[in-house]
Formats: structure tokens, sequence, C-alpha cells
């Protein structure tokens, strides 16, 4: 065996750049030569997509560390939220690659969404000030060019003005049902189609009796092809991916019930809008086509069907202006956001006896919500009595001036009754032109929101420069290393300072933090409260970057930071404590039973191994009731096994030790000093050698004279009086257990 590969477990490419590149760097021996085969796979993103379908093999000669994997990235598939594909590592020669053989690489776009025309707007999050139209417009080609939406929007579009031939056909045919067929004159005998009545009669009771089965067929396939479900997905998932890598900025200024909004109410909104655009073509088509049958067979009547739509429309879009239609946005996102807080915090509520001043509100908002309901669906009615309205008073005007020409033979009575109909037809399309183009309308102002969503600041800038960083570094310092040269870089800080900003205020917390940590070690920081510990191991953790100077951890090493907070997610608790592994094998299983019985959590091992039985007897509990009598011990055990189970090489925790009993409080600095040196916990001993070196860094309060499990201590002193604070080290390995 002669070295192992290991792609960075994370990489970042921009669509500005046009490429990715992943590192795959051997460590162990560098004696002879070793191999690996790399693929590139989908995720969210798809290859001949967003980037281009990429395989090959990578061959290590003696003394190489490092090889680069260059994948380009497409820019033709128009603004798409963070995507993602993989690189595996496949067919090893001569090294083991264990669970280090997968890069997840996401693909930036800096640009702004729907589009860039309106980037400086869109970038601010004030899409309020872009015009609405024109936003709208934006939207619907950026909608359009999605995978599964454009072929369907096109087969829509035909099928709809099929639709609209068939109208034409109907209405030519009975006005030549009364014209020809009916009325039985040596001239009319001229007119006939197939030069016979009763033939002729038969041909046209085809034309208006078949198409509507080939229109039904229509029907059912429109809804197989759901163009707004598919446009509703694009707009959910670019949502929720934007979300989750939002900046703690952006999430501050988006509160959760607004996102859950967004997600579930806001995207199905504005994907409809899209499908009133293509009502509207429909309905433009519809208008057009029955003036043209006017034009041909009955022009002098050709003034009250151009008159009649513009007349309506003028007055719907007069009214618009003087007197805006009422929202009910507002009051509904109002509602749902007490409501839901409400919901999450009803212990508090029950405590402390708050039934009804929580409920008092409620019905408040509920109230203003039902009023706002009701003036929305006030100002629809009398918008739509002028449309019911128009056509008995158009109709009558007809009537009053063509009935005595059809009395004195000088205009035939099909035609004039053919465009009575089209003009019924004509009202009651404006009418449905009018409401599709205010359903537009109404979603602009979701649009907006939406489009502010999408375009918030996110994390990925940073990340992506420290992903860089780590890069450089680790290129610059291997070479000058010889053997096992990716476990010797170490950890280092260069300078590190930090300031708080509180409005114009700069509190400047942490100054000139220099030092290097060895792979493998135990790095306790400590200090008392108010001193930086948190904040220092945020930066170390990635979290956020310094305001000055800058950290380096070697770029294939997985780096998890374990914060305070218990974060459970509404799954089983075998998926709560497996968050960090892609899939569960049997030999995982076996691990995390031993982890547990390490730590002595007999009731979290007692639930899981129930969880597990139940799971193959096919009794799953989708209810997770085990999360109801969670008592505070085991939901932050929770947090520090998953740790523990994901086995990264290195781990930043904020006080593991804190919220425990002092026998179990030394319990898990034991077991965080044994997950070093044994490179991971319960792991087999005959990969030892060739697995990374574990390094964990947590904060305590401990006094640094009492700390014994660990290697090196990092001690918070202020540099005067008060802040900033840097920091003292003490090497304390001969306190430590042996390893």
């Amino acid at each position: 065996m002669h070295g192992c590969s290991s792609a960075q477990p994370s990489s970042f490419g921009d669509k500005a750049e046009g490429s990715v590149t992943i590192d795959v760097v051997r460590f162990g021996s560098l004696d002879g030569s070793c191999s690996v085969r790399y693929k590139a796979l989908n995720a969210s993103a798809h290859a001949g997509v967003t980037y281009e379908a990429s395989e090959g093999e990578l061959v290590f000669e003696p003394g190489d560390i490092t090889k680069t994997v260059d994948i380009a990235l497409l820019t033709g598939s128009g603004w798409s939220a963070t995507l993602e594909f993989a690189v595996d590592l496949l067919d090893e020669q001569n090294c083991e690659l264990g669970n280090l053989g997968h890069c997840r690489n996401k693909v930036i776009d800096g640009g702004t969404s729907p589009s860039s025309r309106f980037c400086e707007q869109l970038a601010r999050g004030e899409a309020n000030q872009v015009g609405e139209w024109a936003l709208f417009w934006e939207y619907f080609k950026w909608n359009f060019q999605k995978g599964g939406v454009k072929g369907r929007t096109i087969i829509a579009l035909l099928m709809d003005q099929l639709a609209n031939v068939y109208l034409y056909a109907t209405v030519l045919c009975n006005c030549y049902l009364v014209n020809v067929i009916c009325h039985d004159t040596p001239e009319t005998d001229k007119g006939l189609w197939l030069g016979d009545r009763a033939w002729t009669t038969y041909l046209v009771i085809a034309i208006i009796t078949m198409p509507p089965l080939l229109l039904h067929s229509w029907q059912i396939l429109s809804q197989k092809l759901d163009i707004r479900g598919f446009s509703t997905l694009h707009l959910r998932a670019g949502i929720f991916r934007k979300y989750l890598n939002y900046n703690q900025a952006s999430l501050e200024n988006c509160a959760s019930h607004v996102f859950g909004a967004s997600v579930m109410d806001d995207a199905g909104i504005v994907a409809g809008g899209y499908s009133s655009g293509l009502t509207l073509v429909a309905c433009v088509g519809n208008v057009a086509i029955q003036e043209c049958f006017v034009f041909h067979k009955n022009p002098d009547a050709l003034v009250y069907v151009v008159i009649l739509p513009t007349v309506v429309l003028m007055w719907a879009i007069f009214r618009n202006a003087c007197f805006a239609p009422p929202g009910t946005h507002a009051q509904k996102v109002a509602l749902g956001g007490h409501t839901l807080e409400s919901g999450n915090k009803i212990q508090l509520i029950s405590e402390f006896y708050l039934r009804p001043r929580i409920n008092e509100p409620f019905v408040e908002k509920a109230e203003a919500f039902r009023a706002k309901v009701v003036q929305s669906g006030l100002f629809w009615s009398n918008t739509d009595f002028m449309f019911t309205w128009s056509i008995p008073l158009f109709t009558g005007i007809y009537i009053f001036f063509r009935v005595p020409l059809v009395i004195s033979g000088d205009a035939q009575l099909g035609t004039f009754l053919a465009t009575i109909g089209v003009m019924a037809n004509i009202s009651q399309t404006s009418a449905l032109l009018y409401h599709t183009t205010m359903n537009i309308w109404k979603t602009i102002y979701t649009l907006q929101n939406v489009a502010n969503m999408l375009n918030a600041q996110t994390d990925l800038e940073r990340l992506k420069g420290v992903d860089r960083r780590r890069r450089a570094n680790s290129a610059g310092a291997s070479p000058t290393l010889k053997v096992n040269s990716a476990d010797a870089v170490p950890l280092s800080c260069e300078a590190v300072g930090h300031a708080l900003l509180n409005g114009e205020t700069k509190l400047t917390l942490l100054q000139n933090i220099t030092g290097t940590l060895q792979q493998g070690k135990v790095l306790v920081i400590c200090g008392p409260n108010g001193s930086g510990k948190s904040t220092l191991a945020h930066i170390l953790g990635h979290k956020f970057s310094p305001t000055e100077g800058g950290v380096f951890v070697p770029s294939h090493l997985r780096l998890l930071h374990v914060g305070r907070n218990v974060e459970l997610l509404e799954r089983s608790l075998l998926r709560n404590l497996t968050l960090g592994l892609d899939g569960i094998k049997d030999e995982d299983c076996t691990r995390i039973f031993r982890i547990l019985e390490e730590l002595q959590l007999a009731r979290l091992t007692e639930l899981l191994r129930k969880e597990v039985e139940d799971k193959k007897a096919g009794r799953e509990d989708h209810r997770h009731t085990w999360l109801q009598g969670l008592n505070s011990l085991d939901a932050h055990m929770i947090t520090l096994v998953r740790g523990l189970i994901m086995n990264p090489e290195v781990m930043v925790l904020h006080h593991p030790d804190i919220h425990y009993p002092n026998e179990v409080s030394e319990k898990v600095r034991q077991i965080l000093y044994s997950h070093c040196s044994q490179k991971g916990l319960f792991l087999p001993k005959e990969q030892f050698n060739w697995r990374s070196p574990r390094t964990v860094i947590y904060t305590s309060n401990e006094l640094a004279s009492d700390i014994v499990h660990a290697d090196v201590i990092w001690t918070m002193v202020s540099v005067g009086d008060g802040p900033p604070f840097t920091v003292k080290e003490t090497d304390v390995t001969a306190r430590g257990l042996a390893k």
C-alpha cells in the first residue's frame, strides 16, 4: 500500500470563472505509484446544462502529492440558485479511499434573478423599483427556458389556438346553417359544399361535433403537462436552495414563516402568473379570430365588436388606476406569522398564562384579513358588472340598427344571429382577458418579494474565498514536506483580529492572534466570559471570517463546526445521529451503538435499538414520538454524538462539557481526547496507519490549570484592561492521556 487519495470535501465554482477545480490529495507514504478514477455525478446540477460531463484517471507518481481536476461550467442555462454536483473517486489502485472519495461542488451564479437586465436594483433587494410588467416579462422569459417548461409551453400555445380555430369554424357553420342549409332556394343550392343539402348537413354536423373530442384530449394532456406545476417546482427549489446559503444578515431579515410562505404559497402564485400569461395569449387569439369572422362576413358590424372590448377594457383600466384593488397579502402574512409563533411557543404561553393576550391580537389579525377579503370581493364584483352589462347594451344597440336590414332582406339572418353570438363571446373573452391581466398584475407584488428573496446576500462568496485560501496555502505547504506530507501540514492563525459593529460603534474583540496547531491535537480555548472564546471558535470553524488576518485549515480536511444550540430534525433518531453520513451501513450502526454505550447513554441506546428493530419489521414511527420525552442531557448529547459519528478530520465545538454533571463532563472530555488518539472512535484498527489525524478544538469555562485532556491550551488574555483579547498558548501534552 503506497498511499491514499482524497478529494477535498467541498469545492466552489463560479459561472463567471467558467470552471471548478477539485484537488485530489495523496497522504501517507509517497513511495511508489497509485491511481484513481474520477467521475462527475449529477445532483441539483446536471451534466450538459450546468457543467460538462467529465471523467478520467489520475496517476500519482512517486513523490506526487496533489492532482487537480478541472470541470468546465456552462453559462447558457440562465440564472439558477446555487446548484451542486458531485465528483466521486473510483477504482483506486495501490491506495485506499475509505469514505474520503466524495467531493461536493457548489456552482455559484453571481447574476441576479430573473435576469441581469435590472441587476443594480435586484442586487440591492429593490425589486419594487423595477417596472412591474418589465419584471414579469423577465420572469416569463427565464421560466420559459427552464427544463420541462419550454416544450410544454410551445405545445400549450399551439393547442390553445387550435381551440380558437374550432370556435371560428363553429361560428361559420352556424351562420352557414341558417343562410344556406335552412334556406332552401335555387340560389342557396349553388352554395352547398357537397352539392347535396343532406350530405352538406352531415358535414356541418361532423365539423361541429367531432373536434370537441380532440379538444377534450388536449385538456387531459394539458393536465399532464402541468406547466404550472413545473414552474412552481423550479421556483420552490430555487427559493429553498437560496435560503440554505443565506448569510446571517439575510437570515435575520427573512423570518421563518416568510420563508415558509414563499416556498408553499408565493412560488405557486408566481407560477400561476406564468400560466395566466399563456391564457392571455389564448384570449387575444380568441378575440382576434372572432373579429376576423365579422370582418369577413359582416364588415358593417365591425365597429361594434371593436368598440365593445375596447370600452370595457378602458373602463377596467381607468377603475384600477383610480381605485387600486385591495390586497390581502400583508394581512395574510401577519396572521400566518402570529399563528406560527403561537404554535412554536405554546409551552411559554401556557406557563405564563398568556392565552388571553395572545388570542386578542390573533382575533384582530383574523378580522383584518377577513375584512380585506370582503373588500377585495366587492371590488371584483363591481368590476365584473361592467362586463355583464355590456353584453345586453351593445347587443341591444346592434339589434336596433340591424333588424330593419334583416327584415328588408338587405342582411342575412344567419350572419345577423352569428354576429350577436360573436359579440357575447367577445364580451365574455374580454372579461377573461381583464381578469387574466389582473391575475398577472396581482402576482407581480408576490414576484417582487420572491425576486428579493432570490437575490438576497449569501455566504457563498465568503466560503469560496476561504476555500481558495485553504487550497493555496495547502499547495504552498505541501512541497516543503517529504513524508506523510498532508498529515504534517498544521492548522494556523495569522494575526487574527476581529471587530464587532454596533451601529456606528466599533468594538475590537480579538487582536493579533497567531499560532499553529499540528493535526491530531486537542486544543482547548479557555478564559473568562466575554473574552471572545466563542467568537474565536466561530472563526476557526469558518462560520464567519475575521476582520483582520486569516485562518488556515488544509483543504483536504473535513471541518465540522458544532454549535451550542440543540438542533433536531423531525426525523428518526438514527437520521438525526447520522446527518454527517451519506449512507448508513451495518458497520455504521454497530459503531453508533458503541459510541452511545461509551458515553453511557442508556436511554438513547434503548430508543435507537427499538427504532432499528421496528424498521426491520416494517413498523416505522412516522410521528417521531421519541422527541417528546427527550431530556436536556440526551438532547445535547445527540449534538455531540452526531459529530463523533461523522468523524471529521477537524471538529470545533462550543462548550461541549458545560451542560452536564461533573462526572459526565469529564467523560465527554475523555472521549474527545480518545477521538483524536484513535483517529476516530471504534474504527478498524488495521486502517489506523492510513487514516488522517483527528483534530479537536473546543471552548471551556475550566481554568487552564485544571484542564487535563488536552495537548494545547489557548487562554484568552486581555491586551489591556478589557477588550481586545489575544491568546496565551500553553503546551500541556504531558498532562493528557498517553497517545
